[in-house]
């Protein structure tokens, strides 16, 4: 059994997200009108430093993106092999993959989500469209969302 078997891929990653909503929101939310309980809690995670954002960071990002996403659509086009096509088709002895970016099971369409990251790699380098990246990104978050497992 290996890590990218069982539920492990998933909780990790939603795990992930909830500790960045809880950060972000950390910031906005006033200690007060939370439970005493918890207010420790949030007090400590807006002790945490936010990285500033500068052309190297964006120039970063885009680049792991850009790359990233590429090489998981390559690994998706080398998985499917003669099964893969620009338009989805069943073809004759088509058979259900199961290996390679198939087998983890953090998104339905491992070739999409390559797609989605090359995208938004993409656009981080057009300067001066931050609103639209910014639509494209929320537009990007409901998409994924809709194809988590």
């Amino acid at each position: 059994m290996t890590f990218f078997d069982g539920p492990m891929p998933q909780i990790v990653s939603w795990t992930v997200s909830l500790a960045e909503i809880a950060v972000l929101a950390s910031r906005v939310i006033d200690l007060s009108t939370l439970p005493s309980v918890i207010q420790p809690a949030v007090g400590q995670l807006r002790g945490i430093q936010d990285m500033p954002i500068n052309g190297h960071i964006l120039l970063g990002t885009a680049l792991i993106q850009v790359v990233a996403g590429g090489f998981l659509r390559w690994w998706c086009f080398c998985t499917l092999g003669r099964f893969f096509t620009f338009k989805l088709s069943v073809r004759q002895e088509h058979k259900l993959v199961t290996t390679g970016p198939y087998a983890v099971r953090v998104v339905r369409h491992p070739s999409y989500a390559g797609t989605l990251l090359r995208s938004m790699g993409m656009l981080m380098f057009i300067p001066g469209l931050a609103m639209m990246l910014v639509a494209l990104l929320v537009e990007r978050i409901i998409a994924v969302t809709s194809l988590l497992v």
